[in-house]
């Protein structure tokens, strides 16, 4: 059964959220940043927003690399069935960048992609070495936590807080060195936030970076360096419509929403503690979803998807710059005076020594580090954050379709109209420059392939249909296997969506070949599609699924 009329105008509220995210998501988009850049090519001092490109369903035939092409026939001619009928001009395309970007933005050098294939394997292989055999290894490894002002990708370049910080630590850790010692070059590793110190202390990473508050729990499992910023508040933030909001006894019985493994959990327990000494009811702690970080939980509590949630005060502050409809309650702190650190093994001690050397000098109040700090948490002009009241309406009228055609094809309608948004924000008179229309983004000779045959996709209805049913073909046809979760399934088949399947199922094998998960797109697959692809696809699967994650929330709260 579909949602009620008012639980329409609730996801239809969510729209509100989703029309501005924009950027890479961080988690998810991890492949794009697995390495740094070389070191003679700076950052621009610009820090302009970054929209993703147009990227529909498929493109012509003329646009396939012609070396794949064998490849993709045998992978057809093993498929079951009906699939040798399959007309491979429609669907087994794949989407690149503008044709003029291909040599210039897209596609990786030969030494940038080795590069990014040592990157791979450093991420797998365990070393607990301390600075002495870090520098004979000429490797130092950081576990990143992605964030649009941490650490991200914009406009082909890497930036960020943290990433600044580290390469000002590579060119310092470098300096007067003998004629017999080996520069140390860093590497950054995507990693998720509540697997750092677990991968930490596996040897897979040498420091951790991810803006990460020191705690008596966190201190048991590493040692931190000294803090690089210091007087951190942990503040409420809400909804605008939240009220009766005064003390942090008037969050007893409330819904709060965090970042899993962050420090904001670990405090909000003790506040509960002490809640229970006074006899009042909990604090509900909603552990979220853990493809969003605070900046994605910010972003959902603006349009109120979220009521409540807690972030660091520096974070919160930049962001209600840019979001009109949070409120940040600087009064109401679950914990104060914070100290952000890294964090490394504990027995590394040359290499904690060395680090807090240069946090000495790069710390916030010194001048490299205001630098660097002012330039993501106090001017929030980068931040794109395009909400359109026009998107309140446009989700509304196109539920029934999307629910017709997730039950008949075995997808969950939100996931239907989160591809939807991605590809054309519910604008059915969208059509892209290489012919893709309406909502679905999909190419009439798709459509009018014997294995979809949907007439007249100018319909919307016909539309939605011929893009749902292309999604189920993908999916069953391409990535039925066992081996791969219903979740991932549903990943690779919007992955294909955008890129075609024999590439992704190229990946796939290339993937298992450099020792990661080809069943996984998630830091698995995507790794391999940042190198093969760009950023496209890998922005495109991210986009789709944090739509979905925030239309779920939408409909649950509903």
């Amino acid at each position: 059964m579909g949602p009620t009329q008012n639980q329409s105008v609730k996801l239809a509220f969510v729209a509100v959220a989703i029309a501005g995210l924009v950027f890479v998501h961080p988690p998810m988009a991890a492949t794009l940043f697995l390495t740094a850049l070389p070191p003679d090519n700076p950052l621009p001092p610009a820090l302009p927003d970054d929209s993703p490109e147009e990227s529909p369903a498929l493109t012509d035939a003329a646009e396939r690399e012609p070396a794949l092409e064998l490849e993709r026939t045998n992978e057809l001619q093993e498929s079951a069935g009906d699939m040798d009928d399959v007309n491979l001009a429609a669907l087994d395309a794949w989407v690149l960048d503008r044709k003029s970007d291909v040599d210039s933005r897209v596609r990786q050098t030969d030494q940038e992609c080795d590069y990014l294939t040592l990157v791979n394997s450093l991420r797998q292989e365990q070393f607990t070495g301390d600075l002495d055999e870090i520098r004979e290894r000429g490797v130092l490894r950081v576990l990143i936590s992605m964030g649009r002002t941490n650490f991200f990708f914009s406009h082909g370049e890497i930036r960020g807080f943290e990433y600044e910080l580290f390469r000002e630590f590579e060119k310092e850790v470098n300096k007067d060195l003998s004629p017999s010692q080996r520069p140390i070059r860093v590497f950054f590793i995507p990693t998720p936030f509540d697997e750092m110190m677990d991968k930490l202390n596996q040897g897979l990473g040498d420091v951790v970076a991810a803006g990460m508050t020191i705690t008596p729990e966190r201190s048991k499992k590493a040692r931190f360096t000294q803090p690089y910023i210091r007087n951190v508040n942990e503040v409420v933030v809400v909804n605008r419509e939240v009220k009766n909001l005064n003390s942090l006894e008037d969050l007893s019985g409330r819904q709060v929403y965090v970042r899993p493994g962050s420090s904001y959990s670990e405090h909000l327990n003790k506040l509960n503690a002490s809640l229970a000494a006074n006899k009042l009811p909990p604090i509900k702690i909603v552990r979220g979803d853990p493809s969003l970080n605070t900046d994605d939980i910010l972003e959902l509590v603006n349009s109120g998807v979220i009521k409540i949630t807690v972030a660091d005060s520096h974070i919160a502050t930049l962001w209600a710059r840019a979001l009109p409809d949070i409120r940040v309650h600087e009064d109401l702190a679950v914990n104060t005076g914070g100290k952000i650190a890294w964090a490394v093994r504990k027995d590394t001690h040359q290499l904690r020594a060395e680090l807090n050397d240069f946090i000495r000098s790069h710390r916030k109040g010194t001048l490299m580090g205001n630098i660097f700090f002012d330039r993501y948490y106090k001017n929030a002009s980068w931040i794109n954050n395009a909400i359109s009241p026009q998107d309140h309406e446009k989700l509304s009228p196109l539920e029934d379709l999307f629910q017709k055609y997730g039950d008949e094809y075995g997808f969950d309608w939100l996931a239907l109209a989160a591809q939807a948004y991605q590809e054309s924000g519910f604008d059915h008179t969208k059509t892209s420059h290489r012919g893709a229309v309406g909502v679905m983004q999909i190419l009439p000779s798709t459509a009018a392939d014997k294995m979809i045959s949907i007439p007249d996709i100018n319909d919307l209805e016909n539309n939605i249909h011929a893009g749902a049913k292309y999604l189920y073909f993908l999916r069953e046809h391409y990535f039925n296997s066992p081996d791969i979760s219903p979740e991932d399934r549903v990943l690779f088949a919007w992955a294909a969506y955008n890129a075609g399947p024999g590439r992704i199922n190229h990946l796939r094998r290339e993937a298992a070949l450099q020792g990661l998960d080809p069943n996984k797109w998630f830091y698995n697959v995507e790794k391999m599609a940042a190198m093969d692809i760009g950023r496209e696809t890998v922005e495109y699967v991210a986009n789709v699924n944090k739509y979905y994650v925030a239309f779920r929330l939408g409909y649950e709260r509903s």
